[in-house]
């Protein structure tokens, strides 16, 4: 995916970096084997060093909500029963 395809997402985190909403942001897009990336802002809040790739940082418990719509498709798939041992 070309990053010109992505103007609308990276204008509304400017929009939302200009309201300090967040000091900064790393996103990736995909649809099939198409990936864009892209960042916007700084690493810290009072910092300066700008947002990369690279730039590791903290994502605190939302790994949490990530697994449980992973869990919840593959329950829609039917590969998954919620009430299935967790050994299974």
């Amino acid at each position: 995916m070309k990053r010109s395809r992505l103007p609308p997402v990276h204008d509304l985190m400017a929009t939302l970096l200009a309201q300090n909403q967040f000091p900064g942001a790393v996103w990736l897009v995909a649809q099939r084997d198409k990936v864009a990336v892209d960042t916007a802002g700084v690493t810290t809040i009072s910092g300066s060093a700008p947002m990369s790739r690279a730039s590791i940082y903290r994502i605190a418990s939302m790994t949490k909500p990530v697994t449980a719509v992973a869990v919840m498709m593959l329950v829609v798939e039917g590969r998954l029963t919620l009430d299935q041992p967790a050994e299974r």
